[in-house]
Parts: structure tokens; sequence; C-alpha cells
């Protein structure tokens, strides 16, 4: 009976939905907060690029990589190859046309020049794949002009108006000529054209990887001295009192015209040194 008696004494629960509407009147509830604003995406505009109309400089240095400075123009050592091979003219003809592939049409700078083994035809903004930028000289520009040593066939994919028949030449690299190539102080020795690569090789495995000629030309980069001998990495330049021998400095490309090289003993357990002696040092052989 007591126990009945304290129990009945105890306060009753309040019903669930009472206790939650209590619990919501005593929540605070916060405003929802202000969206947060992006920062504005406007870039403000760039200075205008400084860029050349076309980049004689890239023409040029693609020239050398890729093609071969023939030391009788018109009449090249087949040594060199059938393809990529310089030639020198003069330009004969230039006119803007409309040409056609397919259904699209598109201008062209049309160019014809008149080199010492043929004649030329070619769009002034595809030179190099267009990479160079838009070659654009008048008539009667001497250049120097290389076609492309990989695509040496005529290209008929662009329909041209009448007067520019047999399509374009597919030209690697021109540009035009700031003064005469300096060809006439080589035919002393009519050196074959290699690239400096080719001999860096060779000094590697011992033997020459090139084809043979009695004397070599070749646009190289020396690395350090040593005596009258130059370290041209893998094999050495022997350079003595010929004219330009002050032109040779580290680090700094030239132009050598060099005996063939030969290989001479290393000692114990090394392989042979491969070295030539040059006869001739220029700057330049082809202004630009």
């Amino acid at each position: 009976a007591d126990a009945m008696a304290k129990t009945a004494a105890l306060p009753k629960p309040k019903p669930k939905t009472e206790a939650s509407k209590e619990a919501l009147s005593a929540t605070k509830v916060e405003p929802a907060a202000a969206p947060i604003t992006p920062p504005p995406t406007t870039q403000p505009p760039l200075r205008p690029l400084n860029n050349p109309r076309y980049s004689a400089t890239r023409a040029y240095s693609t020239m050398m990589a890729w093609c071969r400075v023939p030391i009788d123009v018109k009449k090249p050592d087949p040594a060199l190859g059938k393809h990529g091979v310089v030639d020198f003219g003069i330009v004969t003809r230039k006119e803007k046309v409309i040409a056609t592939l397919v259904d699209r049409e598109e201008y062209q700078l049309m160019y014809e020049v008149k080199g010492q083994r043929e004649t030329y035809q070619f769009d002034g903004d595809s030179i190099g794949a267009g990479v160079f930028g838009v070659f654009d000289v008048p008539v009667g520009t001497e250049v120097a002009l290389c076609g492309d040593p990989n695509r040496p066939e005529k290209s008929t994919i662009y329909k041209l108006p009448p007067q520019w028949p047999g399509g374009q030449d597919l030209i690697l690299a021109v540009f035009p000529l700031k003064g005469t190539p300096a060809l006439d102080q080589l035919k002393k020795w009519s050196p074959l054209h290699v690239d400096d690569l080719k001999l860096e090789v060779s000094g590697d495995r011992g033997k020459l990887v090139v084809k043979p000629a009695a004397h070599y030309l070749v646009q190289a980069k020396p690395r350090a001295r040593d005596g009258e001998r130059w370290d041209m990495k893998n094999w050495w330049i022997e350079v003595g009192k010929i004219k330009g021998a002050d032109l040779v400095t580290p680090d700094k490309f030239v132009w050598f015209v060099i005996e063939a090289p030969v290989f001479e003993p290393g000692a114990e357990g090394e392989k042979p040194k491969m070295v030539a002696k040059a006869v001739l040092v220029l700057d330049e052989i082809i202004p630009h």
C-alpha cells in the first residue's frame, strides 16, 4: 500500500508531443547564412605578344639541322642525298590566292622562287607546317630554301587558280639572305656537309659513320680547350694557326672545314680517340 501511495504521488510524465513542442520552442533558430559570392573571374587583358611576323632565326636553325649545304649548288655532291639539299634563288612572283580543299576555301600567299636547280612554288603561310609565322617578302628578294627531305613530292591537295599549276612544293625552311653565301671560300676543299652528331657518334663507336670524303664541313660547338685541340664530345678538333682560329671559343657554334678524322690509339683499356684537323673556321656561311 505504501508503494502504491508513493507511485501515485509522483508527477505524471508529459506526453511526448508536448515535450517535443517545448524542446522546439527552447531551440534558437539561427538565420540562414548569406551565400558566399565567388570572386570575379574576369582576367585583365594580356599585353600583345612580342613575336616577329616570321622567325628567320628558327627557319635557319631548322634548315641547318635537317638540310645539307652543297658547295656546288647547281650540281650537289651525290653523297648529300637527293632530298633536303639547300638551294638559293630569287622571288619572281608573289600573289594572294583562294585555295580550295574539298568544300572549304582559304587564302594562301603563294610564292614562286627561281632557284639555281629548279623553280619552286609554295604557300608562305605553311613553311615548316606554319610554325615560323607568315613568310612575307617582296618580289626580287634573294632567299635560301630547302624542301622537306621527308616529303619531297609536290602536294596537290589544294585546288589553286589556273596561274599556279602543278601543285605546291613542301618547303621545310626558307629565309631571306642578308649577304652572299660563303661557298666560294670552301671550293678549294669541296667539303661534304655532315651533322655534328654523326661525328660525335663516330667518336663514340671508334669508326666513321659518315660517307667517306677528303674534307668535311660541320657546324659544331667546342666544349673546352686542351692545347691546340678542342674537346667536341667524343672527338677532338686540332686548330692550328689557320684562318678563323680566333673564332673558336667554348660553347659557341662555328663552322669548321676539317680533314678526314683519324683514330689515335687510346691508353690501355680505352677506346681510340677520334681527332680531326681544321683547315678553316668561319663564323657563318649563309648570312641570315
